[in-house]
């Protein structure tokens, strides 16, 4: 039987100590695992807010999710509320050096509350992550007691060159669990494996190669940490500065200008027609009929884009019709927004238009105006 103070690092245990490497590594397969499962409703939840007031109310969105996403998302919870509180219970009494039941129901009451967070609204789970990385870095960070008392282990020490340097850092030591990065490299779990790689490096690279000098292991360790560290961290990016300048010079210098305004054109005239029945554009009235379905299942951004898109379409159309005499007379869009409506498609219902007062356009105060723009936009329901 395990005594309340003996070492043990197993993924769930309700008795002994664990210490920080892993505590950290537990936590890092747990955080795989929740994360998997939490997956689909994470997905459908960011699918599906399409305003401000509903990533306030995140909640509302979590409750009417699909009950199959709910139930994996409860899954989540109860591993991480088993797992984690096993963890964090036998890391405070290391930290302690004997059992403390305060700690112990103050931390396991964030961990229960951040590991249903979606049950509450955006402020709340702001405030709950906050307070649940905050515990996870004290424990991953604070010294324990007990096994800080423990023989110097090398194995326990954080392997730099084995998480900057992943599967390179793996065929160099003869290490090959760092080539599963091939395969996660383009998912989430991406960062989470290269944790994993850091925290188990040491033991990895010391089980591939026998090292009858540990102090000769530690340098070459060191060394690779430092010279993964330098790609990863400056030479990389650099690499990737320089490749995406040239990309961009190479499409702004063979790009031809013509094929790209006639491609936006293109675009623009297909939406035209998917979106609107008919438009009609006139000097002084600009006037679109929106397809009622369209409309219905549009959000406030795809509204405000379907306003400036029909505004912008009226400005091309005058602009094509001024002969060269009379350039003068061009508009814009910004010109052509604040004679533009839009009606139901049977014409009988106003249902969007931008009422902007031209006084406050003109003011110093550009705060001002960006906010006099947006109220501008006025939209209605279709009424049954």
């Amino acid at each position: 039987m395990v005594d309340e103070l003996d070492i043990e690092t197993k993924f769930f245990a309700n008795r002994g100590v664990i210490g920080r490497r892993d505590f950290a590594l537990n936590f890092v397969i747990l955080g795989i695992i929740v994360f998997a499962l939490a997956m689909p409703i994470n997905y459908h939840i960011a699918s599906n807010i399409f305003n401000m007031n509903n990533i306030l109310k995140i909640n509302v969105v979590f409750f009417q999710s699909p009950l199959w996403m709910i139930a994996l998302y409860m899954l989540s919870a109860a591993f991480l509320i088993v797992i984690g509180i096993s963890n964090v219970k036998r890391r405070i009494t290391d930290i302690c050096g004997r059992e403390n039941d305060v700690l112990k129901y103050i931390f396991s009451s964030i961990i229960i509350l951040n590991s249903i967070g979606l049950c509450f609204g955006l402020i709340e789970i702001s405030i709950i992550s906050f307070l649940y990385i905050g515990i996870l870095l004290f424990l991953v960070c604070k010294k324990g007691k007990i096994t800080s008392k423990l023989p110097d282990d090398v194995t326990k020490l954080f392997n730099f060159g084995a998480f900057f340097g992943g599967w390179i850092w793996g065929l160099i030591n003869k290490v090959y669990y760092p080539l599963w990065q091939f395969l996660l490299f383009f998912t989430p779990f991406s960062f989470q494996f290269s944790l994993i790689c850091g925290l188990k490096g040491n033991e990895w690279a010391l089980k591939a190669k026998k090292y009858d000098d540990i102090e000769k292991f530690n340098s070459k360790q060191e060394t690779q940490g430092i010279i993964f560290s330098i790609i990863f961290l400056f030479v990389l990016p650099t690499l990737i500065m320089v490749l995406y300048i040239a990309l961009i010079f190479l499409l702004v210098t063979s790009f031809n200008s013509e094929k790209a305004q006639k491609a936006f054109r293109n675009l623009q005239t297909y939406y035209m027609e998917s979106t609107f029945e008919k438009c009609e554009f006139k000097k002084s009235k600009n006037v679109c009929y929106v397809k009622n379905d369209v409309w219905k299942n549009s959000n406030y951004e795809d509204k405000i884009n379907m306003m400036k898109i029909a505004a912008q379409s009226a400005a091309d159309e005058k602009n094509a019709k001024l002969t060269l005499d009379n350039q003068e007379y061009r508009t814009y869009k910004t010109d052509e927004l604040k004679i533009t409506k839009i009606y139901t498609q049977d014409g009988r219902q106003l249902v969007a238009e931008f009422d902007f007062d031209d006084e406050v356009f003109k003011s110093d105060d550009f705060k001002k105006v960006l906010s006099a723009s947006m109220k501008a936009y006025k939209f209605y329901p279709i009424s049954k």
